[in-house]
């Protein structure tokens, strides 16, 4: 007598069959018949034919890019070859990848069709064992009858263990319908290097047929890494994106270039703009105010003759001078704003200070004399908008594009990527070319273009002044084009320029009297420098290095300001 157990595994096997046959009235395949044929390098050409129950209807063809849903797999390649009718007349269709599936969508124009696509990569490599998976059937639809044929290479002949179960739709793993066996597994036939099953019954919707072929390693062939790399590529077509975005930056760049006409050949000038100050020439430059700007204008207010410079004993192994103010308040009538301000924050009210005592003021200092300056070049009409209020058009253009992206591919239009990382490093890369190459758009005016270019050409000849020309310059030059030279980040070679010519100690920079030494004088230029930079470094932003790594932060700026 039957035990409970089998009883009961009895009864559900015929409440299946019996649902099977009710099913069996209204499957929309009446039959198909599935050839996967498997070559040498791994690649599968796979055709299905099926015949169709009813009229024309909208058929879709769910093919799984993975065994599983866990995506520890690369995802299947597949090109559609042609979908065409039994009488071979070709169909209309349209095949298009979802996040782990290509559909491929026809509609039969006489109760057949047959469907012929090429696997690129249907074979998976393993360590000791290469194997074929393929989910013949996707569930979609009942099947009045199933047929599926696994043909390998020759050499595989009786090398290869082969076997065919039923999986439910959408359950993960391996994961057996008991069906036809307690096991869901469906009985094959080997013949030679062909694998046969057949399903022994109807197939109700919602039912997977799935095969799984193992073979010995030696007779397939893995692709190159190059090959397997540009799989990679295609499904995850995202990681193009660094490349296309270069591209842009730099059609954007050249574009831009030639928009503001910055490549044309700067003509070298041999005198300052008229009518700029020494800290508005170094603002104008590079779109900023720089501590520079602050040391320039102190010294060209000694040149002017309203303070006095004098070196001092060095404080704690660094160098110190002694500034004394030549013209009371009531004389500044003629200054600038920015001058004013210099001359307010560095005396108070006294007649001298030392330049070390000064690191308190210069915090409150700097913001002040910014705003003075760029108030001064904006009365003139040198900027169409605040250099701080540039607006980042190429960040947000680019944040636009990738949201557009990134929903085009949550909708199913397009599918970029198949993994979160290569998205995720890719979106990254190409936002760091933005930051980094994508030239601002200039805030300064036509005007403020022109006079950008005076300057630079008046920069070059501070920088490279030739012998003929130096010979004929009047020794008043040097010292009014120092503090120019100051806040262009080019004294060093001014003042190098003057070695071998006599030239007094001017009388505002100590008082020694006798002929300049270019040498300790340009020393002693950077060591002023040096100071005000130490002064004015907590309140910036950005650390600058005195000394020679300063004096390259105008011409860098300025060639930063040239390509945007």
């Amino acid at each position: 007598m039957a035990s409970a157990t089998q009883l009961l595994r009895r009864a559900l096997v015929l409440i299946l069959l019996m649902s099977a046959a009710a099913h069996a009235s209204t499957a929309a395949v009446r039959n198909a018949d599935i050839h996967v044929l498997l070559d040498v390098d791994g690649s599968a050409l796979v055709t299905e034919s099926y015949q169709f129950i009813g009229g024309p209807q909208q058929i879709e063809r769910t093919i799984p890019l993975r065994r599983d849903l866990e995506k520890r797999e690369r995802p299947f390649v597949i090109d559609v070859v042609r979908v065409q009718s039994d009488q071979g007349t070709p169909l209309d269709y349209s095949a298009r990848r979802r996040a782990d599936s290509v559909v491929i969508t026809f509609t039969p124009v006489d109760r057949s069709a047959t469907l012929t696509y090429w696997v690129r990569n249907a074979a998976r490599m393993g360590g000791d064992r290469d194997w074929l998976f393929w989910t013949a059937t996707d569930g979609t639809y009942g099947y009045g009858s199933a047929t599926v044929r696994v043909t390998l290479p020759i050499a595989m002949a009786e090398r290869f263990a082969a076997n065919a179960y039923l999986r439910p739709l959408g359950e993960p793993g391996t994961g057996a319908l008991r069906l036809w066996s307690n096991s869901g597994g469906l009985p094959g036939r080997i013949d030679r290097n062909t694998f046969e099953v057949v399903a022994p019954g109807t197939l109700v919707p919602g039912v997977q047929v799935l095969v799984d072929v193992s073979m010995p390693k030696g007779i397939l062939q893995e692709r190159s890494a190059f090959v397997q790399g540009w799989w990679y590529v295609e499904a995850n077509p995202i990681v193009l994106l660094p490349l296309v975005t270069l591209a842009v930056v730099l059609l954007v760049r050249r574009w831009r270039s030639r928009d503001i006409d910055v490549r044309r050949a700067i003509a070298v000038r041999y005198e300052p703009p008229e009518g700029l100050s020494p800290a508005e020439a170094g603002a104008l430059i590079d779109d900023r105010i720089d501590p520079r700007d602050v040391a320039a204008t102190l010294v060209d207010l000694a040149v002017r003759g309203y303070i006095h410079i004098q070196s001092t004993e060095p404080k704690k192994g660094q160098p110190d001078y002694r500034l004394d103010l030549l013209k009371p308040s009531e004389e500044w009538g003629g200054l600038r704003a920015h001058e004013r301000t210099i001359l307010f924050h560095t005396f108070y009210g006294g007649y001298w200070t030392e330049l070390s005592s000064l690191r308190l003021r210069f915090p409150s200092l700097v913001p002040t004399f910014a705003k003075d300056v760029m108030r001064a070049l904006n009365a003139r009409g040198m900027y169409r908008r605040s250099p701080k209020a540039v607006p980042l058009y190429g960040e947000a253009s680019f944040a636009a594009v990738v949201l557009l992206l990134l929903l085009a591919n949550a909708s199913g239009l397009v599918v970029l990527f198949d993994s979160g990382w290569a998205a995720a490093v890719s979106i990254l890369a190409s936002a760091a070319l933005v930051v980094a190459l994508v030239p601002r758009p200039t805030p300064k005016s036509k005007s403020g273009l022109e006079q950008w270019r005076e300057i630079r050409g008046f920069q070059q000849f501070l920088e490279a002044v030739d012998a003929d020309r130096l010979q004929r310059m009047t020794p008043d030059l040097f010292e009014r084009y120092l503090p120019y030279a100051m806040a262009l980040g080019v004294e060093s070679s001014w003042t190098a320029a003057f070695d071998d010519v006599a030239i007094p100690v001017p009388e505002w920079f100590g008082a020694d009297g006798g002929l300049v030494d270019f040498r300790l004088f340009g020393d002693s230029i950077d060591a002023l420098c040096a100071q005000v930079l130490a002064g004015l470094r907590p309140s910036r932003r950005r650390g600058n290095a005195p000394g020679a790594a300063e004096r390259r932060a105008k011409p860098a700026a300025s060639n930063a300001a040239s390509a945007g």
